[in-house]
């Protein structure tokens, strides 16, 4: 299975082309993920996913790995196809929908074109159930001591969670981290990102 491709952007009309040594793949891409790597010069790494259909094969290709990841937790939906996914990830980006999933945030989620309020709590509930059979709670490790759990740092865990980290990263990079009781969840899990690709 193909995991990365790295080349040279030869079109970004349509679909983006990719030319791999004599090679050229045809992606599809979300609009944030064409944007990135548009701004980047030279040879550029996409990550990406073969989907086959009945009719012919694509391959989704995206900036991130964190990114291809929540595609394929979002596929893995009962009535999500290509289009949708690619809307999700076009419009949040991949803090705000992990904040989205870890908070039930339903507002920031109809944010999506084509996605209502029904739509937007079912992807929210499958998005932590898909966690939550990944993580079985045995393997989460115990807090210190038998203080209760800070809201604000569960919130960021199961955020990474929902990046592709498991939570005994999560916890170790968060354990690392200085206390920064005034950031905002969005901003702490993109500290915790950083430091993560530090690593």
């Amino acid at each position: 299975m193909i995991d990365s491709l790295r080349g040279r952007v030869i079109s970004r009309g349509g679909e983006m082309v990719l030319q791999t040594g004599p090679v050229c793949f045809e992606l599809m891409l979300s609009e944030r993920s064409r944007r990135s790597l548009a701004a980047e010069p030279g040879e550029v790494e996409v990550f990406v996913t073969l989907q086959v259909r009945e009719d012919r094969m694509e391959l989704v290709g995206f900036a991130r790995r964190a990114e291809r990841d929540l595609y394929k937790s979002l596929r893995g939906i009962t009535g999500v196809g290509t289009k949708m996914a690619l809307a999700v990830l076009s419009t949040l980006s991949l803090e705000e929908l992990a904040t989205a999933v870890a908070t039930g945030d339903v507002k920031l989620m109809t944010t999506v074109p084509g996605v209502g309020k029904k739509t937007a709590s079912r992807l929210l509930l499958e998005l932590k159930d898909k966690l939550a059979a990944f993580m079985p709670v045995g393997d989460f490790p115990a807090h210190v001591g038998d203080a209760p759990a800070d809201p604000k740092r569960e919130q960021v865990l199961g955020a990474l969670e929902v990046l592709g980290m498991s939570r005994i990263e999560a916890l170790r990079i968060l354990e690392k981290m200085q206390p920064e009781e005034d950031l905002e969840v969005e901003d702490l899990i993109r500290l915790a990102l950083a430091a993560s690709a530090k690593a």
